[in-house]
């Protein structure tokens, strides 16, 4: 079975040739593999055929893929329905699920799970990361979708992280701005600049510490793309299972290195340690304060307390 896909090309992939933009937003293919598509007449830019291998897109392309049923690495779907009405839903994630397709994945995602039985279009309010578990909210229309979007700033979102390391102190403030450091393929990494360009503020408190471990709390005040995930690394404290921003700074996922973890049945598919616990929210529509929750998910308990247990 073939699918189609689209999409529009902006901001940094503007002025890419189109095959290597096609090799960085689409994983599952190589290069020279894009380029074969290419040539066979199955890229469409702007509703035309494209068989020009070196054409630069501009902003604003509409790139469509005629694609094929190409293997795709499993995931887990088992999402949970944490709260539904007749304007948002609110999902709990497993870890090992991409919300949007992207990169190696296209059916294999969470929107592709809940299409079914919405059929209609769903927006994603606060997008999580593949690795990230935890809850998110989801709008049924684009009208409640705008209302959430313009209201964010009252939203107070609480992660969990475990984290390698002690810190000091129980609780701790980052205020540190970011900026772009690098790219590998259009996959960001962030970075704290003194003049970066964007403010980004991060609480966190040690709710337990055991043997090079702690579980911390991450409050973020401002909403900047991998803020924790930055600011836990620049605190001295990288987050568990975390590649593109561990201590080596390995710009790359990468699965735990402890023997111990990697060997167990429970860590076959080791993600970064992050959960999303909490989001609180006004309603877009019945202007009830709200709250979405979900606990400290099975995985990320056992790694704390396999990690944690050298003493």
């Amino acid at each position: 079975m073939e699918f189609l896909t689209t999409t529009r090309v902006s901001g940094r992939r503007v002025n890419l040739r189109i095959d290597r933009f096609l090799a960085a937003r689409y994983g599952y293919l190589s290069r020279s593999e894009w380029q074969d598509e290419i040539s066979r007449g199955r890229i469409c830019v702007n509703g035309m055929t494209e068989t020009r291998r070196d054409r630069i897109l501009r902003e604003g392309d509409v790139i469509t893929y005629a694609g094929r049923n190409a293997p795709e690495p499993p995931v887990e779907t088992g999402y949970t329905i944490v709260y539904e009405d007749e304007w948002i839903i609110g999902v709990d994630k497993p870890g090992n699920l991409p919300v949007h397709p992207a990169g190696v994945f296209y059916h294999n995602t969470l929107i592709s799970l809940l299409r079914p039985y919405y059929p209609h279009g769903l927006h994603i309010i606060n997008r999580l990361d593949r690795g990230t578990s935890g809850v998110l909210i989801i709008a049924k229309q684009a009208e409640t979708a705008a209302l959430l979007r313009r209201d964010t700033a009252s939203m107070n979102k609480t992660y969990l992280a475990i984290v390698r390391g002690r810190p000091d102190r129980r609780q701790f403030v980052v205020d540190a701005t970011l900026d772009r450091e690098e790219e590998a393929g259009f996959a960001p990494r962030m970075a704290v600049r003194q003049n970066g360009r964007w403010k980004a503020v991060t609480e966190f408190t040690c709710l337990d510490s055991a043997g090079g471990l702690s579980l911390m709390k991450a409050v973020p005040l401002t909403g900047r793309l991998h803020q924790i995930r930055v600011h836990a690394l620049y605190a001295g404290y990288p987050i568990l299972g975390d590649g593109l921003y561990s201590s080596e700074s390995a710009p790359q996922r990468v699965r735990l290195r402890d023997e111990r973890w990697s060997n167990s049945p429970a860590t076959q598919d080791a993600r970064i340690c992050l959960h999303s616990r909490s989001i609180r929210f006004t309603h877009p529509m019945t202007g009830r304060r709200m709250m979405l929750k979900s606990d400290l998910p099975a995985d990320m308990r056992c790694w704390y307390e396999q990690g944690g247990g050298d003493g």
